[in-house]
């Protein structure tokens, strides 16, 4: 890959005002990007055993950008005790594929008192294709689509007339006097289309947040701050599920049906699925962060009859979750659930995702002198299976889940640092201290019956490092 680069830049005092001097950065920035990438033919072909390399890629993209930002203090106290600025910012961009984009920013930072700062921001955020999004080559590998847990909506028994999946049926190929009468083969093989697209369009966002800081004067020692989020995100880029989008009851014009190719036999014999601007993306909760220090009394000192106890906890609340295959699509809401059609909020993925409604981490941690110790616990919320949101769609019965719920789940982690020397340090550590197994989500998430990535796989481990500091 290949970058290239050119921008200029100038910031500083802009002019004064009743308030003060408002700061004004204004740039302009030109790059080009060059990606190239040639696939091993025998990986990429799929000749070998269980595994398909990586599709070539070569293109180029270029933008052209003009941006500017201020700073503009609206208020301030001589002493600086009270103050409320605002942030502003524009840019403009021009990409060869992409098009040309706006995007924004406007914000306030107000010390409304000595114990009290409130901070707002709103922004428009856009993400252009990236080279492998736009130039992937296009590649074939051979799957399934029936099974025996996931029919054929077009199939006789899965009854395409009362679903309203008749004329969609007819787009893909198969004849109108089979309507009723036709049903699919198990396992039969369908040939899966994917790869770049050069006409895709960036993905674009808003994003709006809130909240405050708080150092209450009767209790300096603890400090809390809490944050409201709310991101929604439009025209996401990745790989479809050409199949989700055509049968999902709101698609009632049959987007994306015509990429479902079927033969003579009517059974579904290819799909083509390149990476395309797929719906909406959206998330909204809440961030709390508590931290409170105090020093203890000398009889609790271990070292130099000093000890201090520190104790800091985030809490996320997520008040919603959803996602949406195409802007055709129903929206699903994934918030405290798992697994299929939650893996959606992970473009292209074939798997499941774990969205828990509620996570908390507190740390404690006790030092003195020498000597640190910290016991972490993680706490996650349980979540039930996201399977019941698209019970009856697709021509799925109602499911009888082998996992219907995952409960909450706790993490006891413990660490130990010692400094030896001013220079040497020792810490060891025990990670997951109940050995706690991972939960077993089936087949609905990840690999390895679990969400590797939210849950624990190994059990308690441990670990033990010396760190050598010389710059004293």
């Amino acid at each position: 890959r290949k970058q290239l680069l050119a921008s200029v830049i100038a910031t500083g005092p802009a002019f004064d005002i009743w308030s003060g001097t408002v700061d004004v950065a204004v740039g302009a920035e030109w790059r080009r990007d060059q990606g190239s990438f040639q696939a091993d033919d025998l990986l990429f072909t799929g000749d070998t055993m269980s595994f398909r390399g990586t599709a070539s890629v070569d293109g180029t993209e270029q933008v052209y950008e003009l941006y500017t930002e201020a700073v503009v203090p609206l208020y301030e106290k001589p002493d600086g005790s009270r103050r409320l600025g605002l942030e502003l910012g524009a840019r403009w961009s021009d990409y060869d594929q992409a098009g040309s984009v706006w995007t924004w920013k406007a914000g306030l930072d107000w010390q409304m008192l000595d114990s009290l700062r409130f901070r707002t921001m709103f922004q428009r955020a856009v993400r252009a294709p990236n080279i492998e999004e736009l130039f992937l080559e296009q590649f074939t590998q051979t799957g399934t689509v029936v099974g025996d847990f996931s029919p054929d909506p077009c199939s006789a028994s899965s009854d395409p007339v009362g679903t309203g999946n008749a004329e969609k049926c007819v787009i893909q190929g198969l004849p109108e006097d089979q309507i009723g009468v036709f049903e699919a083969a198990i396992g039969y093989p369908v040939d899966f289309t994917a790869g770049g697209n050069p006409a895709l369009e960036p993905e674009s966002s808003d994003t709006f947040t809130m909240g405050f800081v708080f150092n209450p004067l009767s209790l300096p020692n603890l400090t809390v701050a809490m944050d409201y989020y709310d991101l929604e995100i439009t025209d996401t880029i990745g790989e479809i599920n050409a199949m989700l989008i055509c049968f999902d009851a709101q698609n009632t014009k049959g987007v994306f049906c015509d990429n479902i190719f079927r033969d003579a036999t009517g059974n579904i014999a290819a799909i083509s699925e390149p990476i395309s601007n797929r719906g909406l993306l959206s998330t909204s909760g809440v961030d709390v962060q508590a931290q409170y220090v105090t020093d203890l009394p000398g009889s609790m000192a271990l070292f130099d009859d000093y000890a201090q106890l520190s104790v800091t906890s985030v809490w996320t609340h997520v008040i919603a979750n959803e996602t949406q295959e195409n802007i055709v699509t129903e929206v699903y809401d994934c918030n405290g659930y798992f697994g299929w059609p939650c893996q959606q909020i992970h473009p292209g993925a074939d798997f499941g995702g774990s969205f828990p409604e509620n996570r908390v981490l507190t740390n404690f941690k006790y030092a003195s002198g020498p000597l640190d110790l910290n016991l972490a616990w993680r706490w996650i919320d349980g979540m039930e299976n996201a399977a019941i949101l698209a019970s009856g769609d697709f021509g799925i019965p109602d499911p009888d889940f082998a996992v219907p719920t995952v409960s909450s789940y706790n993490y006891f982690d413990l660490g130990v640092s010692y400094r030896l020397t001013d220079a040497l340090r020792l810490r060891f550590g025990i990670n997951t201290l109940a050995d706690k197994d991972a939960p077993n989500m089936a087949n609905n998430v990840f690999e390895n019956n679990t969400d590797a990535r939210l849950y624990d796989v190994f059990g308690r481990s441990y670990y033990l490092s010396f760190t050598w500091n010389t710059s004293d």
